[in-house]
C-alpha cells in the first residue's frame, strides 16, 4: 500500500467518523437526504460517494471501489431502485448503482465502510504560476 493509499484511507475514516456514519440512524439520514434532493441518477450516485469520500472534487476517478457492510449495501440498494421506480421507469431499478456502487463486504461490520481496495487518481493539477522579479 503506498502513501497515498494510506493517506486517502485514513482520510476518508476521518471523515467518516466525523460526521458520525458510524452510527447507522445518522449515516441512514445522510443517505435519504441524497436521494431526496436529486432526481438524475448521477447525481444520486455521486452524492453517496460525496458523503464518504472528502474532497471529492479532488479526485478524477476511483480505481476499484469502497466496500460496504451487507446491511449498508442493502440500504443503498433499495434507496436506489425505489428511485428508479420513481424517476427512471424505463430503466432496471438500481442498475446503476449495481455497475458504478460499493462492493459488498460480509466480513465488516453490517453498516460500516472500507476504503482499503480503492485508490483515488487525482486531478492533475497546474501548478501555480508564479512571477519572476526583475
Amino acid at each position: 500500500m503506498n502513501d497515498i493509499h494510506q493517506g486517502f484511507e485514513a482520510k476518508c475514516r476521518e471523515h467518516w467518523n466525523r460526521m458520525g456514519y458510524s452510527n447507522p440512524k445518522r449515516l441512514k439520514e445522510a443517505i435519504l437526504e441524497v436521494f431526496t434532493r436529486n432526481t438524475d441518477q448521477h447525481y444520486a450516485i455521486t452524492g453517496v460517494y460525496r458523503l464518504v469520500i472528502p474532497d471529492w472534487d479532488e479526485i478524477e476517478k476511483l480505481v476499484g471501489y469502497p466496500e460496504a457492510g451487507t446491511e449498508l449495501c442493502l440500504f443503498i440498494c433499495r434507496q436506489c431502485q425505489e428511485f428508479d421506480q420513481k424517476y427512471h421507469p424505463r430503466c432496471m431499478p438500481g442498475g446503476a448503482w449495481l455497475n458504478f456502487g460499493f462492493s459488498v463486504n460480509r466480513d465488516i461490520d453490517p453498516w460500516g465502510i472500507n476504503f482499503g481496495n480503492c485508490v483515488p487518481v487525482l486531478i492533475d493539477k497546474p501548478a501555480p504560476l508564479t512571477i519572476a522579479k526583475i
